[in-house]
């Protein structure tokens, strides 16, 4: 029986995804200088950059912590800190 789920995409999956990509760019253009990124310095980037960015703090933060904690991604939470990979 082939699985009916298979297609299927939850709408925040498709945000996740957004939030993941825009992190990736984000981090690739500043760890250099900042390795680990706090959440109020994300969430000003993503809404001085990106002018469809609408979510807030609070929704931000929940998306972020449900991406450092998936296991397919590179993501990764220490303390209040987000960053890409080890560090």
């Amino acid at each position: 029986m082939s699985n009916p789920f298979k297609d299927y995409k939850f709408d925040e999956e498709k945000i996740r995804a957004d939030i993941l990509r825009n992190f990736d760019l984000l981090y690739r253009a500043k760890c250099d200088t900042f390795p680990k990124m706090k959440l109020m310095q994300i969430f000003k980037a993503f809404k001085a950059v990106l002018p469809d960015f609408e979510m807030n703090l609070e929704e931000l933060k929940n998306h972020l912590d449900a991406l450092a904690g998936a296991p397919n991604n590179d993501l990764t939470k220490k303390g209040d800190e987000y960053f890409m990979g080890v560090v």
